[in-house]
């Protein structure tokens, strides 16, 4: 009769490797997560690097913010109202505010928001 430890070693050995090291959703969420927070770090950086090239040979800081982006994207009556709103003035005043942040600022920003979520999605799915 066989011993045990030679039955386990058996059955380890017959074992397909791929279904041994196989990447839970939740590893698969926390590498999507830290890949994020890099591509949103690495953009920021290079918008911010090209910023400050451009000062240094310029003189003149080049203003980049979320809005001169954002704004043509808009339907015409989306930007008729931020250019001159008839109503929800404390809403517009967020908006602006808000299309006023700098490129690279709000870059950083939008990957710690989709890090953060892609870090929540795996621990609901780690349950």
């Amino acid at each position: 009769m066989p011993e045990f430890s030679q039955i386990k070693e058996t059955d380890a050995r017959t074992e397909s490797p791929s279904r041994r090291n196989r990447p839970t959703a939740r590893d698969c969420f926390a590498l999507a997560a830290v890949l994020c927070m890099f591509a949103a770090f690495m953009v920021s950086v290079g918008i911010l690097g090209w910023q400050i090239v451009t000062w240094l040979k310029t003189g003149a800081w080049p203003a980049m913010p979320i809005g001169d982006y954002l704004i043509p994207l808009l339907s015409d009556s989306a930007r008729a109202w931020i250019a001159q709103p008839e109503a929800w003035q404390g809403l517009h005043r967020l908006v602006v505010f808000f299309l006023g942040v700098p490129l690279p600022a709000s870059t950083f920003m939008v990957g710690i928001g989709l890090a953060l979520a892609l870090g929540k999605a795996s621990e609901s799915n780690s349950r």
